[in-house]
């Protein structure tokens, strides 16, 4: 079995992974350390947090946070394994992600900030995101075909 075959699960060499979707599973592993150590810092914080006027649970925050480091973790495992269905499931999470973010950031915190900045940051993001995932050597690093047929 060659490296290209998607029931190969050893996890690649960089040699064979494209820079772009290295940096995108890097990404993705400092997401998901980023969310576990909010997790850990609200856990450790949670008298003083409890305490303030919050509009949700304090396990809304300790929750949220699991399920989406878990789920970052898991996607940065998968490129580095080469896992063929990480590509699309790298889709639907960055989408799902992007969704959950405006949901939390609209209606549930209900922050009254202008939203410019980070709507732009959003459009940034997801161009990547599926600028990374549908390149072609990024299509070949998961063993489908690289030429896409109009």
């Amino acid at each position: 079995m060659n490296n290209t075959d998607k029931g190969d699960n050893h996890i690649s060499t960089s040699r064979d992974r494209p820079l772009l979707l290295t940096a995108l599973s890097v990404f993705s592993l400092l997401f998901a350390t980023y969310k576990l150590v909010s997790v850990f810092l609200i856990f450790l914080n949670k008298d003083t947090i409890s305490k303030l006027d919050l509009t949700v649970s304090l396990y809304y925050p300790l929750i949220s946070g699991l399920i989406w480091s878990a789920i970052g973790y898991s996607f940065g495992y998968s490129v580095f394994a080469r896992k063929s269905w990480a590509s699309i499931t790298g889709m639907v999470l960055g989408f799902s992600y992007t969704g959950f973010y405006w949901f939390d950031r609209l209606w549930i915190s209900g922050k009254e900030q202008p939203i410019l900045f980070e709507l732009i940051l959003t459009l940034v993001f997801l161009s990547l995101l599926t600028t990374i995932l549908n390149l072609n050597s990024t299509r070949v690093y998961f063993g489908k075909n690289g030429v896409k047929i109009p």
